[in-house]
């Protein structure tokens, strides 16, 4: 599995991808893991097609959120999970088909999670789903049958 972890902050990046290392060791599955920096190294290197992206929102230069539409533009299929202390963006980031949203600080045990979760959804080969509200209801979209109108 190819991995990137966008984040500026080097003790989080660092912190991140030792846990997903670990995590990937304990499951005896192939990892390569690609931490970044900035938005800007990320967006530069879209085209060579990351299965997971762990991505910050709040970066100098290029935005988290900006860097993952430059992704798309190229790659609709890279599970993006944003990593952030900016809960705002939660609904924002469905224009870019995020997997999820964790918010800062994230204990080992979230992430694990996470990556059971998109393990999951990669055996099953379906597309990630998500949960939406309305009128009392709560649907689940298939989040490739989203289309954002700006």
């Amino acid at each position: 599995m190819k991995i990137a972890v966008v984040e500026d902050e080097q003790k989080e990046r660092r912190q991140l991808c030792l846990i997903v290392e670990a995590y990937f060791r304990e499951k005896d599955i192939s990892l390569q893991i690609h931490p970044f920096e900035s938005g800007e190294e990320i967006a530069k290197r879209a085209g060579e097609f990351f299965d997971v992206i762990f991505m910050d929102i709040d970066m100098g230069g290029l935005d988290g959120m900006e860097a993952a539409r430059r992704i798309r533009a190229v790659d609709s299929n890279a599970v993006i999970v944003f990593i952030t202390n900016m809960a705002g963006y939660a609904v924002e980031g469905y224009s870019v088909q995020a997997l999820d949203f964790l918010i800062k600080p994230v204990s080992a045990l979230r992430i694990r999670q996470e990556l059971d979760k998109i393990l999951e959804i990669r055996r099953r080969g379906k597309p990630p789903k998500i949960m939406l509200k309305g009128n009392g209801t709560i649907f689940q979209v298939d989040v490739n049958d989203i289309t954002v109108f700006w």
